[in-house]
């Protein structure tokens, strides 16, 4: 079988779903890696057969992505910011960690839509660490946040782009791992500009 989306996402929904596509746990990092790519560039309306052919080929990346983008993204980020999360939550995490590396890393500048005017408090020269993911849209790209544009980084090796591998059909995210530290290079118009330190 050829390891393309377009070969694989045709099994899906169909009887021969799992014995077709459950050997694609079996692929080489580097394979993975080029698959996963493949799926992240897929194009609106796809993105459940995307995050469909994740489900075979990295469980443990489609597990903490399902949830996140299906809507569980602030349970997540709470819990991590208070110290919070219950057992299960945290081996999802460390499981999502375990693949983290295999996908894309962000190829443009890419935005944090807030509601939180914390962010406005920030100063020139400033380091701030997150204590939690933080999800954000990429340059170009529509947000369905109901809050403003607060923060702008830079491609960062501390954030991987989900691309078409979410719920979320008018998004297509990157997802900043906690713990990442960045400097606040300047701020206009209310929009704060970050990179990684």
């Amino acid at each position: 079988m050829e390891y393309t989306f377009a070969a694989l996402s045709i099994h899906l929904g169909q009887d021969d779903e799992e014995e077709l596509l459950s050997p694609l746990a079996n692929l080489s990092g580097a394979d993975a890696k080029t698959l996963i790519e493949e799926l992240t560039r897929q194009r609106p309306g796809l993105e459940n057969q995307s995050l469909g052919i994740l489900g075979y080929l990295r469980p443990k990346l489609h597990c903490l992505i399902d949830i996140w983008t299906g809507g569980d993204y602030m349970d997540i980020r709470e819990g991590q910011e208070n110290n919070t999360l219950d057992e299960g939550a945290r081996q999802k995490i460390s499981d999502f960690f375990t693949d983290w590396d295999l996908l894309p890393l962000p190829d443009r500048d890419f935005i944090h839509y807030s509601k939180d005017d914390s962010w406005d408090n920030l100063k020139v020269g400033e380091i701030i660490e997150l204590k939690s993911f933080m999800g954000c849209a990429p340059d170009g790209w529509e947000h369905r946040s109901n809050g403003r544009a607060r923060l702008l980084f830079r491609p960062t090796s501390q954030a991987r782009y989900l691309g078409a591998l979410t719920r979320e059909q008018a998004e297509r995210e990157v997802l900043i791992r906690p713990g990442s530290q960045f400097i606040v290079e300047a701020i206009n118009d209310g929009v704060t500009s970050l990179r990684e330190t």
